[in-house]
């Protein structure tokens, strides 16, 4: 697993007590925002320019029922797929009637098996000798990994054994407030601001945020920890807050992370700049079905 862009899904409703739906949010409108409208698009894509020939999409394909089903990342360099291959497409399997997915394939470790606890929220993700297991508590979500989970920095290489990869998710007002990892024994923390007149978070959909938002998070975060053990994966595109933040201040890199949107004609959200310590570092552009 890999990848150079980032991801993450949840909200409080992780921890309410409802069967939820495993969606993709219609993300069209805006919170407190001037000039939204809810036209209920489908998220299509989100991609990440890095202004020096890298460029990182995220893209979505779903059923007839909205379910996810296929779950694309993508990373170019000069338009060629950079050495460390950071590419991955994620397929969800589902059973009849149901909208949580039972299994996922992807191209690092082949076949997952998923489990839900009694309230329909993700509680194991089985691959091969690996082992994720998430755990709730108040507004805290605990992941832990254990078995061999990958490589150092390269594919293929020598496999650790965990637990190696521990996060600690943090909830306050539906949004992520705090993400504390623990990565092969280098410990970091986020912290993460809202503005009080946020924009709605187009990739957010409390159904899916409640059952199988920690699920997109981690394969995402892990696809990138597998490369690089200094990865930020929820710097550009977070499933889990209801809102949009406009700061994360990490003591991992010491960097101060910024971000500004505006809206498309429709009122959703069009494109984003993301700062580091005041600087332009990337641009983010949002499609929709």
């Amino acid at each position: 697993m890999q990848k150079a862009i980032l991801v993450l899904i949840l909200s409080g409703f992780l921890f309410s007590c409802r069967k939820g739906i495993f969606i993709i949010p219609r993300p069209g409108k805006t919170t407190n925002a001037p000039g939204g409208s809810d036209t209920n698009p489908y998220l299509s894509s989100i991609r990440i320019d890095y202004g020096n020939g890298t460029v990182a999409t995220d893209s979505f394909s779903y059923d007839a029922n909205h379910n996810l089903v296929k779950f694309i990342q993508y990373t170019t360099v000069n338009g060629a797929t950079p050495y460390y291959n950071a590419n991955d497409t994620i397929t969800f399997s589902f059973v009849a009637n149901s909208n949580l997915p039972v299994s996922y394939q992807d191209r690092w470790f082949g076949s997952h098996q998923l489990s839900y606890d009694a309230s329909n929220r993700i509680s194991k993700d089985s691959v091969l000798n690996e082992v994720g297991r998430y755990a709730y508590s108040n507004n805290t979500i605990n992941y832990t990994i254990t078995g061999v989970v990958g490589t150092t920095n390269s594919f293929p290489g020598s496999p650790i054994y965990g637990p190696v990869f521990i996060d600690t998710i943090t909830l306050a007002n539906e949004n992520i407030e705090g993400l504390k990892e623990n990565v092969r024994s280098s410990l970091s923390f986020s912290q993460f601001s809202y503005p009080t007149t946020a924009y709605e978070n187009p990739a957010y959909h409390a159904a899916s945020a409640g059952t199988t938002g920690p699920l997109l998070f981690h394969i995402i975060s892990l696809n990138q920890t597998e490369t690089n053990t200094n990865s930020l994966d929820y710097l550009y595109v977070d499933f889990i807050s209801k809102d949009l933040a406009n700061s994360i201040v990490t003591d991992l890199t010491g960097n101060t992370f910024n971000y500004s949107y505006s809206l498309d004609a429709q009122g959703r959200i069009g494109a984003g700049i993301f700062k580091v310590n005041g600087n332009t570092t990337a641009t983010l552009a949002y499609s929709y079905y």
